[in-house]
């Protein structure tokens, strides 16, 4: 369609009735509309909606500056009317509020011209009931094929067209929109800046290519009417910004470190003079979002460094899976955002819909409330923002073949959580508008913030510094939110709308677990809820263990045990009081245990060494750990279970890959523990009945011959000579378990040993 035509009827309706270009005013030509339009990107819809809309202004215009009640034998209702459903499609695209704004601000608006119109006395009611008509009606037209030197929006139905012969000029009142193409401009500028700085963030070059030339496009006006030879605000910005990108590479060359690093940063704003350039607040946000991105490229100090590499394994075993839901999001399973955004995981497997996801926050009106709220937005590069703390290493990226698959499970890993954090945040923030909350106020935005890291994995508060915990535990932040959560006072002090959400998603998703871990014990699992019991909350199925928890479980049991003061077998069921005999832990050994199984790779590896055996009570053998604390774990869970399972194995590999907890190990046999010497007899089950039998053998002549010695002793001294007998009769039957076992006995004294294995008389080491 050739849009020429249109573009000389706009600019006649600028010029027109104006002054002509004799008496030294200048009459606008197409060229002139042609560049205020600017690169409209769909001029086959906006070209006409903005003659139409000039049109409309200058017809109601007319009528109120004379009182008309019609126009052109139209209504001037429902001229209103058709002109406010036009400002409904002007106001819906930006590019036509921008075309707009130019035309009114660079063209030279005429004085009103003399427009026909007609002036009618009001209509009897008679006339509107039953008389003709006073004004024809509109009639859209019946085909939409335009001839020429027909009206430009023929065939439209969303405007009507005055005839031809009406002038075609612009009325000031149509400048009522000014403010709202004001703020329309300005938040397209603002968008535009805010996805440049996102792009530079993400170090995407074709992304900032778009967001830079969107930048110039809309700034376009400014450059033409600067003045000559001086460069406006925005594109000293830019010119900065391109300066300081340079300076960055120069630093790396030169080999500036650290601290000297940001003072040169520091040095080159102030030679640049940039703080003294006025700029819009949008475009000083991008300049010091750009600063901060310069500073972050500096090289890591030999801290940074060490802190990275003791990373690594933890990187390593926490990648190649998708364990975010089942892991840190459990507890928002009962959100409709949970299920919303697995998909959106998936995705960001590939670092293009990573940065999309991650652009769609920043650009989110609630983001910076989000941000000053305190809610844990994340980054994959720890220079930008906060990491997960399963991936806290940047070097494990640089392992060949597996690098690509840590950084591509962080990505799935951080999209997860960050989506359904931020969503739960902005929805919740309406729901609660909704039911009249005030959610400007500064206790419930901190609150919620809170409330959605912790129930997301992030627990310790927006203050809190876990840098030295991370070196030595797993997940301390994981540990910290579990607490909290297990926690009644967290509730207590939260805003009454923020706790009645969280109690309300922690108990739903709550319900859930336990609905799922019973529906597996219908269909003929092993479940048990007694929490003294280690397989408390999990579904069992042979020798495998699922535990749909998120680590839960974990500290229920432990609170469990410490407050009951007992242990229940897994195998046999039987209750044992801690520390009721020797051998048996008491509670500083299981808060110490439980301690050491939340070890981060490297802590786990010293311990393990230290103590001679692993967490299972396995040999410390140097290969077989080093091998555990650089394999995925998912991978080591899956080869466990095909090892007891076998193909079918292959089933448990679904809720392993979304984080769900998944152990196989068989159940040590039960063994009677035995003090001799000062070392540990452990008597393997298939001995311990023989033990047993001997010391009741033991007993019964002790007691025997004891009742024979005392019938005429009083009863004190009758019950001390039996324990004295009993005594005796015990020690001897020892005796003869020292002298079957004594190289071993002799073999762990000299190598310090703290236990050994011992065998029944007449057995064989």
């Amino acid at each position: 369609m050739n849009f020429e035509p249109l573009i000389d009827g706009i600019a006649r309706f600028i010029g027109a009735h104006g002054e002509t270009a004799e008496k030294g005013v200048r009459v606008h030509t197409p060229t002139d509309v042609e560049r205020w339009l600017g690169p409209l990107s769909a001029p086959e819809k906006q070209v006409p909606l903005i003659h139409d809309y000039l049109r409309g202004a200058a017809a109601l215009g007319e009528a109120e500056r004379t009182g008309a009640t019609h126009v052109q034998n139209v209504d001037v209702p429902m001229w209103q009317s058709l002109q406010n459903d036009l400002e409904t499609h002007v106001q819906a695209d930006p590019e036509v509020q921008s075309a707009l704004k130019n035309l009114y601000v660079n063209s030279k608006m005429p004085a009103d011209p003399d427009v026909t119109s007609t002036i009618v006395k009001p209509r009897r009611m008679s006339e509107l009931t039953g008389g003709a008509p006073a004004a024809a009606p509109i009639v859209a037209p019946s085909t939409n094929v335009r001839q020429p030197g027909q009206p430009a929006n023929f065939g439209r139905t969303t405007s009507v067209e005055m005839p031809a012969d009406t002038p075609m000029v612009p009325q000031a009142k149509a400048a009522r929109a000014l403010p709202k193409l004001d703020a329309v401009a300005e938040k397209q500028r603002s968008d535009a800046w805010n996805e440049f700085a996102i792009a530079t963030e993400s170090q995407d070059a074709v992304r900032m290519d778009t967001a830079l030339e969107r930048i110039k496009s809309l700034h376009e006006p400014e450059t033409v009417n600067a003045t000559p030879g001086v460069a406006p605000g925005w594109q000293k910005a830019l010119n900065y910004m391109r300066s300081l990108e340079a300076q960055t590479q120069r630093w790396h060359a030169d080999g500036i470190q650290n601290d000297a690093w940001s003072r040169s940063l520091e040095k080159f704003r102030e030679q640049s003079g940039i703080d003294a350039v006025p700029l819009p607040k949008y475009i000083r946000k991008t300049v010091d979002r750009f600063e901060a991105w310069a500073d972050a490229q500096k090289p890591g100090s030999v801290n940074d460094r060490f802190t990275e590499a003791l990373g690594v394994p933890r990187a390593v075993m926490s990648s190649v899976d998708l364990s975010a839901p089942g892991r840190q999001g459990i507890l928002m399973m009962s959100r409709p955002e949970y299920w919303e955004h697995l998909k959106t995981m998936v995705d960001a497997w590939s670092p293009e819909a990573y940065h999309e996801s991650q652009a769609y926050l920043r650009a989110h009106p609630d983001f910076q409330t989000a941000i000053e709220s305190g809610l844990a937005l994340t980054d994959i590069n720890h220079k930008l923002g906060p990491q997960e703390e399963a991936f806290q290493s940047r070097m494990a990226e640089n392992i060949p073949v597996l690098g690509n698959l840590v950084k591509s499970s962080e990505q799935a890993y951080t999209t997860f959580l960050n989506r359904v954090r931020f969503d739960v945040f902005s929805n919740t923030m309406r729901e609660a508008a909704a039911a009249g909350v005030d959610v400007k106020n500064t206790k419930f935005l901190s609150d919620l913030a809170e409330m959605v890291n912790t129930f997301t994995g992030r627990g310790g508060g927006k203050g809190t510094n876990i840098s030295a915990l991370n070196t030595i535990l797993f997940s301390p932040r994981l540990a910290m939110a579990r607490l909290q959560t297990l926690n009644p006072l967290y509730y207590a002090q939260m805003h009454p709308y923020v706790r009645m959400q969280a109690i309300k998603t922690v108990m739903s998703s709550a319900a859930a677990i336990v609905s799922l871990v019973g529906l597996a014990g219908a269909a003929g699992a092993k479940v048990t809820w007694d929490f003294r019991n280690p397989d408390a909350g999990k579904v069992r199925i042979g020798n495998t263990r699922i535990d749909l928890g998120g680590g839960m479980f974990q500290f229920i049991r432990l609170f469990t045990q410490l407050a009951s003061n007992q242990q229940v077998n897994s195998e046999t069921g039987k209750v044992t009081e801690l520390g009721s005999k020797f051998g048996i832990p008491n509670r500083l050994d299981k808060v110490t245990q439980f301690l050491i199984s939340k070890e981060a790779p490297v802590a786990s590896f010293v311990t393990d060494w230290l103590r001679g055996k692993d967490q299972a009570g396995k040999p410390f053998k140097l290969s077989d750990e080093v091998i555990s604390r650089v394999t995925p774990l998912m991978m080591q869970d899956m080869y466990s279970v095909l090892q007891d399972k076998g193909i079918e194995g292959l089933l448990y590999a679904i809720p392993a890959t979304f984080g769900i907890g998944l152990q196989t190990y068989a159940s040590a046999p039960h063994q009677e523990v035995v003090p001799f010497l000062g070392v540990k007899g452990q008597v393997p089950i298939g001995d311990s009945q023989t033990y047993a039998k001997m010391i009741q053998q033991a007993d019964s002549e002790a007691t025997t011959l004891a009742l024979a010695r005392s019938k005429n002793l009083s009863p004190v001294a009758a019950k001390a000579v039996l324990r004295s007998y009993i005594k005796a009769g015990r020690l001897k039957a020892r005796q003869e378990w020292i002298k079957t076992n004594v190289d071993a006995y002799r073999q762990a004294k000299l190598s310090g040993q703290s236990t050994v294995p011992l065998v029944s008389p007449g057995g064989s080491q």
